[in-house]
């Protein structure tokens, strides 16, 4: 019995981190960095639900172009909750933007997301088993406004202490958003997504999230988003999540040096 309460204990104040997505949105994007390019997204997010307090310092994503068309992602955050401190769950991923926005067509992607449980569930900083987050996400640009829709299927691994596992379920994720160029540099961001429960009983969530991202200096751009839960009661969460960071874009090392050998 005592295992048990434990277990549900741990389980309520485990990092809640099913959906991950390019920040600072919650519903991804298709594109996919250029060749042999990286992208950096780091910065600070507060996430506010079921009564605990859930810190990234920092939150932390690299991107690699193989091609044009293929990227690879690296996904570790810093995680502080209920006074405990320690890195997070690893994320890879592997997206493919099978087709490219054209006239009639939309800019897509197929996304493959694998979450180790690499961080320690006992102290409630990750998920203490392995998810699979496979998703389609979807984007049209007309002129100042790109429209983007994401979604998504996860196999939700089951965690286990001492022999006793907690009851998990698979979830659907479902997600819209809008990015309006306002400015030559700044964009206004706006979303709103929609998931089942990754747990028997657990209300779903239905949330929205508004922010801007502003490129300061060439190929770095400053992000903030605020959202919450739109359900009563914020149930199914969040409270409030917020998060605020920088995008960098940079050419790999060796890039300058296919390039050379190319013109050769």
């Amino acid at each position: 019995m005592r295992r048990i309460l434990a277990l549900s204990a741990i389980a309520l104040f485990a990092v809640e981190a099913r959906t991950h997505a390019v920040p600072p949105l919650i519903t991804d994007d298709p594109g996919t960095a250029e060749h042999a390019q990286f992208e950096l997204f780091t910065g600070f997010e507060y996430l506010s639900q079921y009564g605990a307090i859930t810190r990234h310092m920092p939150a932390f994503e690299l991107d690699y172009g193989v091609t044009d068309q293929l990227q690879l992602t690296l996904a570790m955050p810093c995680v502080s909750t209920q006074g405990v401190t320690g890195f997070g769950d690893v994320t890879l991923e592997l997206k493919y933007n099978f087709l490219k926005d054209q006239k009639k067509l939309p800019d897509m992607s197929l996304t493959f997301e694998w979450t180790l449980p690499s961080a320690s569930f006992k102290r409630g900083l990750g998920n203490g088993a392995a998810d699979y987050f496979i998703h389609v996400p979807v984007q049209k640009q007309w002129g100042w406004l790109t429209a983007q829709a994401d979604f998504g299927y996860t196999v939700v691994g089951e965690p286990s202490i001492d022999g006793m596992h907690e009851a998990r379920k698979n979830t659907w994720f479902i997600g819209f958003a809008q990015k309006y160029q306002i400015a030559k540099d700044t964009n206004l961001l706006s979303e709103i997504y929609w998931e089942t429960g990754d747990e028997p009983g657990k209300s779903n969530t239905f949330a929205a999230s508004v922010g801007f991202e502003r490129e300061i200096v060439k190929d770095v751009t400053f992000q903030a988003v605020v959202g919450r839960s739109l359900r009563e009661g914020a149930a199914g969460g969040p409270d409030l999540r917020a998060y605020v960071g920088l995008h960098w874009v940079f050419d790999a090392p060796w890039k300058s040096k296919e390039g050379t050998s190319d013109k050769k």
